[in-house]
Formats: structure tokens, C-alpha cells, sequence
């Protein structure tokens, strides 16, 4: 911003700033120590890059967009292996279990976009659906097998089971749940689920 215009967004002049400064010079907040909340605020703007006596003027920002998201507890290792909330269990190596990990969990719909979370509704939903129309087909393969031997025990289960996956259909989908993972209250690792059994942190951690 010029000179001209930047006046007149601070009209120095008028509130008597600039006589005020021209009579006590070193009275413009130099050694003191501001902390500001802001909705936001952009540290590369021009203004806010040195103070008068040529410091770093911005010492530090905290984004506390999304703080308290994700509950994080102590983690409990056995064999360096943790096994969160979501059922996954996940390896870490013998240096990180060596320290603190605290771990948590983030559903992705409460925090995504109501854009994106639509969309991943969908791409979810006709997968699935992909899904339970294959497992359907076969339940009622097999029913009608158990039907021509006239084993009620066997129709009985299958019938259930069919039951079971339609009712399945109609459940409402929560979404993806992340397993968040901090390291010694310094690293943060986020993983993204990918239906395996057992990870592995060593590199994600790393990262």
C-alpha cells in the first residue's frame, strides 16, 4: 500500500499521532509485548514485518483453527504395538515407543466441507452398494440351495443374514474415521484408513 493511501486508512495527522511521535520519538511501542486474537490475520503483510527499531515484528502465531478436534489419551503398548479405538493396530519402532504417544481419533464428516463431504457420500455410497449387491446375490444363491434341500436351519440363517445386509443398506454413512497420533507432544501423524489389520507408524512419524 502507498504512502498517500495508507494515511488515509490512519489519519496520524488528525488523531495528532504524528506530532506525538515527532515529540517523543521512542514512544511508539518499542519493548512491549502485544498478544492479539484475530479471526485472522495475514503475517506476510507488509505492516506487520519490522518495528521501528528494525525487530522482527510478528514473534509468533498460533492457528487454533480445529483446537480440541481430536480427544487425545496416553497410548498403551504392548510389544510396541498400539491398538486405538478404531480396532487398527499399528506398530511403532522402539525409539518412539521409547517416549510419550498419545493417540485419538477424528471422524472426517465433522470436519470436512459440507462440498466435499457430499461428494465422498457418494463415491462411498455407490461402492458399497457395489459391495452388498454382490454379498446379496450370493446370500440368495445360497438360500435357495438350502430351500431345495429343505434345510430349515440353513434357510433360517441365511434369511438373517439377508435381513442383517438390507438392514445395512439403509444405514446412514458416518464417514471415514482417522486415527490421529502424536509423538512426544511434537510430531503429528494422521492416518488414513486403508482396511489393513496392522500398520506401520516408523515412516508417517518421520514425516
Amino acid at each position: 500500500m502507498d504512502t498517500a493511501t495508507l494515511n488515509g486508512v490512519l489519519p496520524k495527522s488528525e488523531v495528532q499521532a504524528s506530532s506525538f511521535l515527532k515529540k517523543y520519538p521512542n514512544y511508539d511501542g518499542r519493548g512491549i509485548v502485544v498478544a492479539i486474537l484475530d479471526t485472522g490475520v495475514d503475517p506476510g503483510a507488509e505492516g506487520l514485518q519490522q518495528t521501528t527499531d528494525g525487530k522482527k515484528k510478528i514473534i509468533d502465531v498460533i492457528d487454533a483453527s480445529g483446537s480440541g478436534d481430536v480427544q487425545m489419551t496416553v497410548a498403551k503398548l504392548e510389544n510396541n504395538i498400539i491398538q486405538t479405538d478404531s480396532g487398527r493396530r499399528f506398530q511403532v519402532s522402539e525409539e518412539q515407543a521409547s517416549k510419550e504417544i498419545k493417540v485419538g481419533s477424528l471422524r472426517a464428516f465433522n470436519v470436512f466441507p459440507d462440498g466435499l463431504k457430499k461428494r465422498i457420500k457418494e463415491e462411498r455410497k455407490k461402492e458399497l452398494t457395489k459391495q452388498q449387491e454382490a454379498l446379496l446375490s450370493s446370500l440368495n444363491k445360497q438360500l435357495n440351495e438350502a430351500k431345495q434341500s429343505k434345510n430349515k436351519p440353513l434357510i433360517k440363517d441365511f434369511e438373517q443374514r439377508i435381513e442383517a445386509v438390507e438392514a445395512w443398506i439403509k444405514i446412514d454413512d458416518v464417514g471415514p474415521i482417522y486415527d490421529v497420533f502424536l509423538f512426544n507432544n511434537e510430531k503429528v501423524a494422521i492416518h488414513v484408513p486403508i482396511y489393513n489389520d496392522q500398520f506401520k507408524l516408523n515412516q508417517e512419524a518421520s514425516e
